[in-house]
């Protein structure tokens, strides 16, 4: 079931972002605005996953072992391999990414409480918040250049200085 984006001008105007998903909305913020302790989880399989990413977001399609396991047809760019294990990466980045933008949802349970509580959901539930997870990653991180961003871990006026670089004391 494909998820439907819904705002209002002043969710929108705060960063926040409704979308249906099976049996309700769920409203989340964008990657850029979420505090560090949650956004931890997704930098960590970001560098993992390394500097394949820009290409990913931007395949028309990804195949393992031969076998199409994802498709955009939307998306212009190539055809991408990759093996179990970066594809494992990938979809915990997008468990990741969901799990530390999701506000708040109009479903009875709870939100989940760690990124690998994001697998004992329903699977049409599960599915809706990876393909609303891997839109959020994209609108949030600069994919130009040689490499890859957060801006919030760039900036080098951040309490914490620039990604790479020693915090100013």
């Amino acid at each position: 079931m494909a998820a439907k984006k819904k705002t209002t001008s002043a969710r929108a105007a705060s960063g926040e972002i409704t979308h249906d998903i099976p049996g309700g909305q769920a409203t989340f913020t964008h990657l850029r605005r979420v505090k560090p302790r949650r956004r931890r989880e997704v930098e960590l399989v970001t560098q993992l996953i390394g500097p394949m990413l820009p290409t990913i977001v931007k395949a028309r399609e990804i195949t393992s072992g031969g076998r199409v396991v994802m498709r955009d047809p939307k998306k212009k760019g190539a055809s991408v391999e990759m093996s179990r294990d970066d594809l494992r990466l990938l979809r915990e980045l997008n468990d990741a990414t969901a799990w530390a933008c999701l506000q708040s949802w109009t479903l009875k349970a709870g939100l989940p409480e760690t990124p690998d509580d994001m697998l004992d959901l329903d699977p049409d539930l599960y599915d809706a918040l990876q393909l609303i997870a891997a839109k959020l990653y994209a609108a949030d991180v600069d994919m130009t250049g040689d490499g890859f961003t957060v801006d919030s871990v760039e900036d080098e006026n951040s309490p914490t200085g620039a990604f790479g670089g020693t915090p100013e004391r």
